[in-house]
């Protein structure tokens, strides 16, 4: 004959929310996604970007300042590439390079570009909902590390040093 089951006294008791969840501050994803935001809706309904001298640039109302956005938006690629990379996942991203790549080269931009780059962007702004904020620093960390190593490459390249 089988024992009886021993009742659980243990009072139930939630797991903490994570805090440190993207998901859980939307402002958070909303400031990180701000530069690809207004570049597509300045795309859309102005059919422009904001520049100066030449220079495609994103302005951060929060701290009152000017980025080039080019060199931006190739890190935050990056950093997006890496984690794709790491969790084996595919969120196609290629029509927000392509239309980076159309702005830095000055190439004219269809509606169905943007749209898809649009869509790539929607897709993005849910993986980041995902993240933790720890990861995001880690990205972040790592995408600058990459960036180190390609520029010794390229100077070591100049050099002579690299065949």
């Amino acid at each position: 004959m089988p024992k009886p089951k021993k009742k659980r006294n243990k009072p139930y008791r939630p797991k903490p929310i994570n805090i440190s969840s993207l998901a859980a501050d939307l402002t958070r994803v909303n400031f990180i996604m701000q530069p690809f935001d207004e570049l597509i809706d300045g795309l859309e309904n102005r059919g422009t970007v904001d520049m100066i001298d030449n220079v495609i640039i994103f302005h951060d109302r929060f701290r009152d300042e000017r980025y080039p956005l080019i060199p931006a938006a190739k890190g935050f690629l990056d950093v997006f590439d890496i984690w794709e990379r790491r969790k084996n996942a595919n969120c196609n991203m290629t029509p927000l390079h392509q239309l980076i790549a159309r702005l830095e080269y000055g190439a004219p931009i269809t509606e169905l570009e943007l749209a898809s780059a649009k869509e790539a962007l929607m897709r993005m702004r849910k993986v980041i909902r995902t993240m933790t904020i720890d990861e995001m620093y880690e990205l972040t960390e790592d995408a600058e590390i990459k960036i180190m190593l390609e520029k010794r490459w390229l100077t070591d390249k100049r050099k002579g040093k690299l065949a």
